[in-house]
């Protein structure tokens, strides 16, 4: 938006002693007389230049993308068909351990004093983190979560579907909210 406005004030009250490579990088050092005419090639050169030519290869190779046809048949071919599910959708069979690796937990041993502080369970007491590791890892049938909702949960927390195959770039931080209200849920 910035560098827009700026090219149009030149449209407006054009500058004196602008070179055209002010605009374009790739353009020679040619000198722009103080016109409407010379700024509004120059500017057209500006927006081709940011619009068409810095990102020429990369549209490109979206082109070629669309439009060539790479045969994978060979390398995908030594994969089973849940191998490639897993490959292209992530992971959908969630165990308790991986499920429990998506998360910091801020009252183990290992936590920082900082992600203590800022996680805010100590501060008031609570032992929320200790019971949601309980019910990740609880294997009964009666009251543990099932493999639909180990996923489940980690939807409503991350909004993925699948664990991606590398896990979670990020660990989901487990925050406790005192200024919250009834329709906040976590971010």
């Amino acid at each position: 938006p910035d560098l827009a406005q700026r090219w149009a004030q030149l449209l407006v009250e054009p500058a004196p002693f602008l070179t055209l490579d002010y605009f374009d990088p790739n353009a020679d050092g040619e000198e722009l007389d103080a016109t409407t005419t010379d700024m509004e090639r120059a500017v057209l050169a500006g927006c081709r230049s940011k619009l068409l030519t810095c990102r020429e290869a990369s549209l490109r190779a979206l082109r070629a993308g669309f439009i060539e046809t790479v045969d994978l048949q060979v390398q995908l071919g030594a994969l089973t068909a849940a191998e490639l599910l897993r490959m292209m959708r992530g992971n959908t069979e969630l165990s308790r351990d991986e499920l429990l690796k998506c998360f910091q937990w801020p009252d183990l041993p290992g936590a920082t004093v900082g992600m203590q502080e800022h996680a805010g369970f100590a501060q008031v007491g609570s032992d929320c983190p200790r019971f949601l590791r309980e019910v990740i890892l609880d294997d009964s049938t009666e009251n543990g979560l099932s493999n639909a909702e180990r996923l489940h949960l980690l939807e409503w927390c991350t909004a993925l579907t699948a664990l991606p195959c590398n896990g979670l770039k990020e660990p989901i931080l487990l925050k406790h909210y005192p200024e919250r209200g009834a329709n906040d849920l976590p971010n």
